[in-house]
């Protein structure tokens, strides 16, 4: 396509030749903070028609060509061939170089994809924070490789080049490594900046959409917020609180500005250092002060029991641990109980490939492609399967001999530990806390791990010998709560494999992953744009079996499902070179708009996995979320007695896929021994004693209501009309 220069005057030029019509004109940029002019540029190809810059502008021309570059820069015109972009008008004319360093090739700003490699582009967003005083990050001009968005918002042009890093690291650093676990709602040091001297941090993983925008701040989008998600952000203030406090930023939790929301997530713009706090050393007094302004736009539901917790966070021992744990309870059985009034429908589906260059598949993965569940999870239709909400992917690593055994063992292991588990959860008549729940499942974690690690000790494995496995594990967990089910999933994670969490509106890395890059970042030595550049930067720090089980430290996150969704749960041999966050909500838009089923969805991820990665074996488990609010419903003796008829212990499945020769000799053993329940108790016969007694006593009434009907062949005319059937007023959805 042809490029077109001139001089630039006032008002409107045209320039025609004999395909194209030009069309240049100065427009105000509503965008731009500093209403600065943009200079719009717009090819119609065999049409004489105008378009309207508004629309243009807005990116809602479609079919139409479109470029801009800031008045301020050479007049040079730079013409795209995709069509208009959302993001700010001030980056059309900016070039983005693609990440890979086999590439490097410059694209226009409004492209997903390198117009040369194909790869997903990289559009790092950095938020600039000045040091303490001194320095205003308002004023300044990013120079370079940076484009600003918006004075303290700037585009890395060039995501491939090494951001400049000092040493030793300023103590205002060291927070931002030391937190990396909280990645999901704490901003990344990516690196430094200079201007006059000064120094300015840069901030990745910020609080921006994918147009570069920053997220609504949390106090105005209380109003509009379902209980649930108000109290769910509440939630994790207080979670986030402790580890906070320990690196002296709780300050971050107590400016409102600062608190920015992603649907579900709340996300911190910048850590604040606790000295800059007015009040001096905060406390959870402060972070009541900060709740109470809020309870205004509050539901009625949840106003009054937020507004006793704060009193509560205002006396003396707040901030003892056992007050702040008092607190949490208190907070969790609140946000649990919020969660009963929503119905979920809940569909998961798996599956596993060799890939294209491997001869045997090391990954397991449950549910297997042969078993896809779907159930609706309440407490009235309980599934017969208690693990019809149970997602797990396993890696084998220590080749074909010992990788497919030991991913296999885990996910056979597991299934069984679960199953003890969640029966036990049915039997408690006392809501679990997150603390408990995390600490079951790490201690059915190690059991697996030593499972495999004692066949390893058998087998005389040292070393790099010793197989192993990566794990993440998905798990609904319904506890029941005041007549309903409360909507907890449970993440655990060890190794690499992934959780993500897919809207149509956006793609969460939920876990962060066991490996060299991620290690030196939080021990404090590297950034992690800097460790991931480490010749070992991907090799594992933990796996489940390499090592006994007191060496194994899983990462155990809980959530509230709290609106449509899907949990992805894959090996690297998809999550490798970010395809899933470049195509997860194109992807799984086809599954919210029902023209792929669940197990297409889970075969188009795989031929993503086989076509862009290819090398590795690849495990996929999708889980769909359908959240919809309910009224409570009456108890229903029936559905309850077949619930827990139906809710035993079911026996465990065969290994999801037949074993390798070599595998197999392995094991001495085909089956496996059922591992020790963490904790176990004799059941219950009770219910037996009264679904006997109720068979019984149905079969004298029906008996006796024959012989009455014998004795009186007339019927007795009814004396009154039948009255309608109503719900108690408490059981009313407000």
């Amino acid at each position: 396509m042809p490029k077109k220069s001139g001089k630039f005057g006032g008002g409107c030029r045209v320039f025609k030749n004999w395909r194209y019509r030009w069309l240049v004109e100065g427009w105000p940029c509503t965008a731009c903070e500093d209403g600065s002019k943009i200079l719009l540029l717009t090819v119609s190809i065999l049409n004489d028609t105008v378009p309207n810059l508004e629309d243009l502008h807005d990116g809602l021309t479609i079919g139409q060509e479109t470029a801009a570059i800031d008045l301020k820069a050479p007049p040079t015109l730079m013409i795209s061939s995709s069509p208009p972009s959302r993001r700010s008008a001030a980056l059309w004319s900016t070039r983005l170089q693609c990440s890979h360093a086999d590439c490097q090739h410059d694209n226009p700003a409004d492209q997903s994809c390198c117009q040369q490699c194909g790869r997903p582009l990289t559009y790092r967003y950095l938020w600039t924070v000045g040091r303490s005083e001194g320095i205003d990050p308002s004023q300044v001009s990013p120079q370079g490789r940076y484009r600003a968005v918006s004075p303290r918002l700037w585009l890395d042009t060039q995501p491939a080049a090494a951001p400049d890093l000092p040493q030793p690291w300023p103590d205002e650093a060291l927070p931002y490594l030391h937190l990396f676990p909280h990645r999901l709602h704490v901003p990344v040091l990516f690196g430094f900046g200079w201007h006059a001297g000064q120094r300015l941090m840069l901030l990745e993983n910020v609080p921006v959409d994918a147009d570069g925008k920053l997220l609504p701040a949390i106090a105005p989008s209380f109003a509009a917020a379902s209980p649930t998600r108000q109290v769910y952000w509440l939630w994790q203030m207080l979670d986030l609180w402790a580890p906070l406090r320990d690196d002296g930023v709780a300050a971050s939790l107590l400016m409102p500005d600062n608190l920015r929301v992603e649907g579900w997530r709340v996300r911190l713009r910048e850590l604040i250092p606790d000295r800059l706090h007015p009040g001096g050393q905060p406390s959870l007094a402060d972070l009541a002060d900060g709740w109470r302004g809020w309870l205004s736009a509050m539901q009625i539901q949840v106003a009054e029991p937020v507004r006793s917790l704060c009193d509560q966070m205002q006396q003396p021992d707040a901030n003892t641990p056992e007050g702040l744990r008092a607190i949490a309870l208190q907070l969790n059985e609140l946000l649990l109980g919020q969660s009963t009034q929503l119905s979920l429908k809940l569909s998961v589906a798996g599956d596993t490939t060799a890939g294209p260059q491997r001869a045997h598949n090391e990954d397991a993965c449950y549910p297997p492609a042969q078993r896809s569940a779907q159930t609706s999870l309440t407490w009235l239709q309980s599934p017969p399967d208690l693990l019809s909400g149970l997602g797990i992917v396993c890696d084998g690593i220590g080749g074909h001999a010992g990788g497919e055994v030991a991913s296999q063992m885990a996910v056979r292991s597991l299934i069984m530990q679960l199953r003890a588990l969640l029966y036990e959860v049915a039997e408690e008549t006392v809501v679990l806390s997150p603390d408990v729940v995390m600490q079951q499942l790490e201690a059915i974690a190690r059991v697996v791990n030593n499972l495999i690690a004692t066949q390893n000790d058998s087998q005389n494995r040292h070393a790099r010998q010793r197989m192993g496995t990566t794990l993440t594990l998905a798990l609904h967990l319904p506890q029941r709560l005041n007549g309903g089910t409360a909507q907890e999933l449970y993440l655990l994670n060890v190794g690499d494999s992934r959780a993500y969490w897919i809207t149509p509106q956006r793609c969460q890395l939920l876990t962060v992953d066991d490996d060299l890059a991620s290690r030196e970042v939080r021990l404090g030595r590297a950034t992690y744009a800097e460790a991931r550049k480490l010749p070992n930067a991907s090799a594992l720090t933990q796996a489940v079996g390499t090592h006994e089980g007191d060496r194994l430290y899983p990462t155990v996150q809980r959530f509230i499902i709290d609106e449509d969704g899907v949990l992805l749960l894959c090996s690297d041999g998809l999550s490798d070179h970010d395809w899933v966050e470049a195509l997860g909500t194109e992807t799984t838009q086809l599954l919210f708009d029902d023209r792929l089923t669940l197990e297409q969805t889970v075969q188009t991820w795989l031929e993503h996995a086989n076509q862009r990665n290819g090398r590795d074996n690849a495990s996929v488990v999708v889980m769909r979320c359908q959240v919809a609010a309910q009224a409570p419903k009456l108890f229903d003796p029936m559905g309850a007695e077949w619930a827990i008829a139906t809710s035993m212990p079911q026996p465990a499945p065969d290994a999801d896929t037949e074993l390798s020769q070599a595998s197999r000799a392995l094991l001495f053993d085909d089956t496996l021994d059922e591992p020790v329940r963490p904790r176990s108790r004799p059941a219950d016969n009770r219910w037996t004693t009264v679904l006997l007694l109720g068979v019984t006593l149905l079969t004298l009434g029906a008996a006796g209501l024959q012989i009455w009907r014998q004795m009186n062949a007339n019927p007795i005319p009814r004396l009154w009309p039948s009255a309608p059937v109503s719900e108690p007023a408490d059981s009313i959805d407000p």
